[in-house]
């Protein structure tokens, strides 16, 4: 049975994770594979006042059977904040992650509107 707030048959997925610093806001991304095509792939934030917030990795699979090839996905989440954060934690089917926060380099925040 899938947590209160999970989509149904949701299940804790596995990721690699970035995580970065722009000014206002910290951006946690996500990338992996699935062998088979269809799956639906989402970050959910986890409940309580924690700071910074905890995250957790999700997937729901096809309710039919879907083609069996390697497929890429990507994900990603931001929350706000006027504090500093150097690591964000994150829950996925290996257990608990603490990822760095890095600063977005000079050169991407440029190339903002």
């Amino acid at each position: 049975m899938a947590p209160l707030g999970a989509a149904p048959n949701a299940e804790l997925c596995v990721g690699r994770y970035t995580a970065q610093r722009v000014p206002g806001h910290v951006l946690i991304f996500a990338a992996g594979v699935h062998r088979s095509a269809g799956c639906v792939v989402f970050f959910r934030r986890e409940a309580g006042d924690d700071f910074p917030p905890r995250f957790s990795l999700w997937h729901v699979r096809p309710h039919a059977p879907g083609l069996h090839a390697v497929t890429p996905f990507s994900a990603w989440t931001a929350f706000q904040t006027t504090r500093d954060v150097d690591q964000v934690q994150i829950l996925d089917a290996s257990g608990s992650q603490s990822i760095t926060v890095d600063d977005v380099p000079e050169r991407s925040r440029e190339h903002q509107p």
